[in-house]
């Protein structure tokens, strides 16, 4: 636990001493890419992708190119990740560099993002995005993160007017994460949806989709093959949460969405600036998710889906728009980042990123992993809750 104390203290010193903006940003990424790309055996999901990793590692590129169902049909993983995997398993002597890359590019996606907008402190935005998701999205969902990026990066892309990159870019993350349709249609909903009350329409219409879920969900599980593979995975994966996180959760997303409406008032007179349009499109976007994120706030696995890009695009408004009125707004941003980090670190299921590890360090003075050993603990709490 010190560890991470120590690492969030050097993030939170970078942002407090404010050197020249591209500075704190470069060291912040450097930092994150340090700690957490180069993790070693730490995090949720490492042991299913560093397996893959080194089964297809030991797959010639002759023997894919001949029989490529020795990787395709080897995982129950979408296409594009399967396939980029391998080629990362080709080219990398080990997994954890392999994850190294897979940071870089979420990373990237957030910053290209964030630099779509006047006056941003992404250094800002990086932090307070490593605060809410870093055990379970930073160090754990890699074909969720590439889904992301891709997201992300079309969005920058369509903020700068490149629209047709952006359409290839956006749905290009299906092929590696489904749930890349929720942000497919809350892009949508925030494009096409203008006005107050076109927002509350849309919301009560996600609102009683939510309330069909059940019935969407039976059928899906009986008639739509991968699909009710997945809903099955969603349904059965379910990590405990105490009622305190619950609490936190709820005043979480309600305060975005209180936000996201505040922020979108606050821009409606500036309509004619490019820089305020698209940012009113991202608040619509937050209030979307924030409001699935609320309807599937008992399947964790589906909300935690929402809740990752949700806080990136927050982050990125945050630290642009709203965090130019007062420095007030900032504190309270980080702090809530702070609260939500730490009551991560006391968790039972912490044990599968505490105590931390890193593969540098490991691999120079040869530590033992005590990795397998917590995923196996971690594996009983599960079952066993």
């Amino acid at each position: 636990m010190i560890t991470y104390i120590a690492f969030v203290a050097m993030l939170l010193i970078v942002l407090m001493v404010r050197a020249r903006i591209t500075f704190s940003t470069g060291l912040i990424f450097f930092i994150l890419l340090v700690f957490v790309g180069l993790r070693h055996e730490t995090g949720y999901d490492w042991p299913v992708y560093k397996q893959q990793f080194e089964y297809f590692a030991s797959v010639p590129f002759g023997s894919f190119i001949n029989e490529p169902s020795l990787v395709f049909a080897a995982y129950n993983h979408e296409v594009g990740f399967v396939l980029f995997q391998y080629i990362l398993s080709q080219i990398l002597p080990s997994f954890e560099l392999a994850q190294l890359v897979y940071l870089f590019i979420l990373l990237g996606g957030i910053c290209f993002l964030a630099r779509a907008f006047e006056e941003n402190d992404i250094a800002l935005t990086l932090v307070l995005v490593t605060l809410f998701t870093m055990f379970t999205l930073e160090m754990s969902t890699l074909r969720q993160a590439l889904a992301i990026a891709c997201l992300n990066f079309g969005l920058g892309f369509f903020f700068r007017g490149k629209r047709f990159v952006a359409y290839l870019l956006i749905p290009l993350g299906l092929l590696f994460h489904i749930s890349t349709v929720i942000y497919i249609l809350a892009l949508f909903g925030a494009k096409f949806v203008r006005g107050k009350g076109s927002i509350l329409t849309l919301s009560a219409g996600a609102f009683a989709l939510g309330l069909s879920m059940p019935l969407i969900i039976g059928f899906a599980s009986n008639n739509l093959g991968l699909i009710s593979l997945k809903f099955a995975y969603y349904l059965d994966k379910q990590y405990s949460s105490n009622l305190a996180e619950q609490i936190f959760m709820l005043v979480l997303f309600g305060g975005i969405i209180f936000s996201s409406f505040t922020g979108l008032e606050s821009l409606r007179d500036q309509r004619d600036n490019p820089d305020a349009r698209n940012r009113m499109t991202l608040f619509r976007i937050s209030i979307i998710l924030s409001v699935l994120a609320l309807l599937f706030f008992d399947i964790n696995t589906i909300r935690n889906r929402i809740f990752y890009e949700n806080i990136i695009l927050f982050s990125v408004l945050f630290a642009g728009h709203m965090g130019r009125l007062t420095k007030l707004y900032r504190l309270m941003a980080v702090m809530a980042g702070l609260l939500f980090f730490g009551a991560q670190l006391i968790k039972p299921q912490s044990i599968a990123y505490t105590p931390y590890q890193n593969y540098l360090i490991d691999l120079v003075f040869s530590f033992e992993s005590s990795g397998q050993a917590r995923q196996d603990e971690l594996f009983y709490q599960v079952r066993n809750r």
